[in-house]
């Protein structure tokens, strides 16, 4: 398999027959999916870098009942603190960005080709590369790919937001879902918010556990959040599992 290299047609083609990936084509072919938003808490979930067919249906199966039931916190979309389709990279000098501009930088075309890069996006002023991706993936896990790439000095994913989220943790056949309304200044980090959990033992079957509320003049907890408050927030924004 030979990668095109990009913008630029000084170079030869690269090989890229030996390059292995964190998943095969065959998985990175499942995404993006019609319902993003499942997808999204299908990964949050999962901890996987492509979420799985299993996972992703379960969760919207699961979801879809809750809601169907008109629960507390239902209207809540999973969202994430971060892209799941967008990495930034910085290169180490000044040159390694211009071989980027020019397409004449080879060490990330295995990798681009592999991860189905849909378009780069290049910022002139400090000498970064937003790669932008045909799926939808754990982000965490490619930045640490690019990180490993000769010549790359630093990447991260592009940062969201606060806010409400419905996030959670799969424990064998049971899944553990927090929805989570946040409210206050969530443009610094949201300052008060209430969470109800629910519990799903089996496809659309599931039964309502606990509410936790901080911040403002709110407490349905005294002193320190509940277990199930640290054990199953997942990825969900930022803000500490104190709170």
């Amino acid at each position: 398999m030979e990668a095109p290299l990009g913008p630029g047609d000084e170079t030869e083609p690269v090989d890229c027959s030996g390059f292995e990936g964190l998943v095969d084509a065959e998985t990175l072919s499942t995404t993006p999916r019609d319902d993003e938003p499942m997808e999204r808490l299908a990964l949050c979930m999962s901890g996987a870098f492509v979420a799985s067919e299993d996972v992703y249906q379960r969760v919207k199966t699961d979801v879809a009942a809750i809601r169907a039931a008109d629960s507390q916190g239902a209207y809540i979309q999973p969202r994430w603190p971060w892209s799941m389709t967008k990495l930034n990279v910085g290169p180490q000098t000044h040159e390694l960005y211009e071989a980027m501009l020019d397409g004449t930088y080879t060490e990330w075309t295995c990798a681009n080709e592999h991860y189905e890069l849909a378009e780069m996006e290049f910022w002139e002023t400090i000498h970064w590369v937003f790669l932008h991706f045909e799926g939808n993936y754990r982000m965490g896990l490619l930045d640490d790919v690019y990180e490993g790439i000769e010549g790359i000095d630093i990447s991260h994913p592009e940062y969201g937001d606060d806010g409400s989220t419905i996030s959670g943790r799969i424990d064998g056949e049971v899944y553990h879902y927090l929805f989570e309304s946040r409210g206050g200044d969530c443009e610094s980090g949201c300052t008060d918010g209430t969470t109800w959990y629910y519990r799903s033992d089996a496809p659309g079957v599931f039964e309502f556990v606990d509410e936790y509320s901080w911040g403002g003049d709110t407490g349905l907890h005294d002193g320190e959040p509940p277990d199930w408050y640290c054990d199953y927030r997942g990825c969900a924004p930022t803000g500490s599992c104190g709170r």
